[in-house]
């Protein structure tokens, strides 16, 4: 590949992304465990240093899981460092990584079949052929991972800097096997070693990198027979086996087992490979507009795409291009070995997830146009279409700029990147009504929160349901930004608000400190859910019981506190209403918003 076009590719790569998510700048943070992770990161010397190398993420008071994940860690200290609690740091350095991603898409997609891993498949038209066309597949690929939609879910949320790292270490694994395959040395295996090792130290799952590294070179190595492919895997792989061995035993005796996420988050085989494939078919479908994309439009795009894939590979094959045949069979190998991950873990292939599959994905769709047009290119050489030459070429043309335009609208016109932007203004404003108050609280108080928006979304079936803030993650931001006060901050309640418009809930809150009874009703697309006692605070949870009633579209849920939870002043609540987070003591106290109070007869009060 020619030097001009390498950087010409890369510069457009480069600007694409910033064009996208330039403005991403600009964003507050967003996503429930920002300032928990940041704060519990975080170093101020050589102990604290330790402690974020040697403890579980987040200190292991995550509610939901429990992980190890030090690079992610350090990466958050280093931003809390030199930015403090300015979010445009911690967004600066994610679109960097993004952007690095991307090149190393494009370097690693044009090196494939152009070194001696793989020898013997450069197609009939010569070595500077292959070179040109491996250069414009590797810009294609590059192009369309950096500007797919599905990424946003990813790149604008800080909290999601594992699954960029992620894919960062994977694609740094891949180019250091290519390394490998290209000069022989053994030593080169160290650095192959060192990105697994890395990869799973910013995030769990990297596990399957191991794997991707056996597939790469099972597919691309230059031997004969299958026999000597699989021995040279054995052979460059023992050593980053050994490696990714080791740093699963640490991570063992961190975490005191096996870790990952409790019970409540497990699901069926036949859902997770349900899920996986329907959200994985849908980002094809309608990358800008995934939660439009109905279950059976999904899937019947998944077999449509597998049959024209194996058809044209069938084509490839008979014409001699044993080269696209390999390659399709890693990218759709990689791909698979994502979703027997899923179905291992149990988990369902949500759309952060997939960032770090998004290259093969890439690679992929790059391989199987460029191939097709290639197919067709040499159909009407042979003759076979000579009577359409100009149509041909025009088909060819329109076909990949659509492909291009249609992820690039996705991106810049689609509705995630807004929708992050929305979550982090609405965290803005929360915080600052929460930061208002921090004055007329005592310090070392223990704050309850009420009716905390957790969840806001337009409807039940969206397959993308972001969290706003939780207790866990305001307690972060206490310790963030108030130190001196040592708050404590426990969650009583939490708020599903299945609106776009939170202002329109209607809500009455009440709480009898002589009883100890707090009641709340909700209405308009609301739910609140009882916040359970978990991890390390689970003492501090003063619920002792809830009774809940659901009348048409209202819910009310009366809570028996425990009076003993209250026997250590000072208490504080911070009650969410309106659209804010109100202060209120430890006295009597009503909230109202939006006439909830006008709905409900005395009768109904008073029971």
């Amino acid at each position: 590949m020619a030097l001009p076009f390498a950087l010409a590719a890369g510069l457009a790569i480069v600007f694409a992304g910033l064009f996208v998510y330039g403005r991403m700048l600009g964003f507050y943070f967003t996503d429930v465990d920002t300032f928990s992770l940041i704060a519990t990161s975080r170093f101020r010397d050589l102990d604290g240093l330790v402690s974020v190398l040697t403890s579980p993420m987040m200190k292991g008071e995550l509610p939901n899981a429990l992980f190890f994940r030090p690079f992610s860690s350090l990466t958050w200290a280093y931003d809390e460092w030199i930015w403090g609690l300015n979010p445009t740091g911690y967004h600066l350095t994610d679109l960097l990584i993004h952007l690095g991603n991307s090149l190393m898409v494009f370097f690693l997609v044009a090196r494939i079949g152009t070194n001696a891993d793989a020898a013997g498949d450069a197609p009939a038209g010569g070595s500077g052929a292959a070179v040109d066309r491996n250069g414009f597949e590797a810009f294609l690929a590059a192009l369309i991972f950096c500007l797919h939609p599905i990424g946003v879910e990813a790149v604008a949320a800080i909290a999601r800097r594992p699954d960029l790292l992620f894919g960062s270490f994977s694609l740094l694994a891949l180019l250091a096997t290519q390394r490998r395959l290209r000069t022989g040395r053994t030593r080169d295996s160290a650095w192959i070693a060192a990105a697994c090792v890395l990869a799973l130290a910013s995030k769990d799952s990297a596990v399957v990198v191991l794997a991707l590294v056996g597939l790469y070179v099972l597919f691309f190595a230059n031997a004969a027979s299958l026999g000597e492919r699989i021995a040279t895997v054995a052979r460059i792989g023992i050593l980053p086996l050994a490696a990714v061995l080791a740093y699963v035993g640490l991570r063992a005796l961190v975490l005191g087992g096996m870790g990952g996420y409790i019970g409540s988050f497990e699901q069926s085989l036949p859902s997770v490979v349900k899920s996986s494939a329907h959200v994985f078919a849908c980002t094809a479908v309608m990358p800008g507009q995934l939660d439009a994309c109905e279950p059976r439009t999904g899937f019947a795009f998944a077999l449509a795409l597998a049959g024209a894939g194996a058809l044209l590979a069938g084509v490839w094959a008979v014409m001699g291009e044993r080269r696209a045949v390999r390659r399709l069979g890693f990218a759709a190998a990689c791909v698979g070995t994502f979703f027997v991950l899923y179905a291992a873990t149990r988990t369902a292939a949500l759309t952060r997830t997939i960032y770090a599959l998004l290259p093969y994905f890439s690679m992929l769709l790059a391989w199987g146009l460029v191939g097709s047009v290639a197919v067709l290119w040499s159909a009407f050489r042979a003759g076979r279409l000579r009577p359409f030459p100009g149509l041909v070429q025009a088909g060819n043309a329109v076909a990949l700029g659509l492909v291009v335009g249609w992820l690039f609208q996705g991106a810049v016109g689609g509705k995630y990147l807004e929708e992050w932007h929305v979550i982090g203004e609405r965290v803005r404003k929360l915080i600052a009504s929460v930061e208002g108050s921090l004055g007329e609280i005592k310090p070392g108080s223990l704050v309850y929160t009420v009716n905390l928006p957790f969840k806001i979304s337009p409807g039940p079936d969206r397959l993308r349901d972001h969290p706003l803030l939780d207790d866990y993650s305001l307690q972060g931001w206490a310790n963030l930004a108030a130190p001196r006060h040592q708050l404590g901050v426990v969650g009583i309640t939490r708020t599903r608000i299945g609106s776009d418009s939170p202002e329109d809930v209607v809500s009455r809150i009440r709480f009898d400190p002589e009883a100890h009874r707090l009641d709340i009703r909700v209405g308009v697309r609301a739910r609140v859910e009882v916040c359970e006692a978990q991890g390390k605070r689970a003492e501090r949870y003063p619920i002792r019981e809830a009774r809940e009633t659901v009348d048409f579209n209202r819910q009310s849920i009366r809570l028996a506190l425990a009076p003993e939870a209250f026997a250590r002043p000072p208490i504080a609540f911070w009650v969410y209403s309106g659209g804010e987070l109100h202060l209120k003591p430890n006295e009597a106290w009503s909230l109202e918003h939006g006439g909830a109070i006008g709905r409900v007869t005395a009768g109904e009060a008073e029971g």
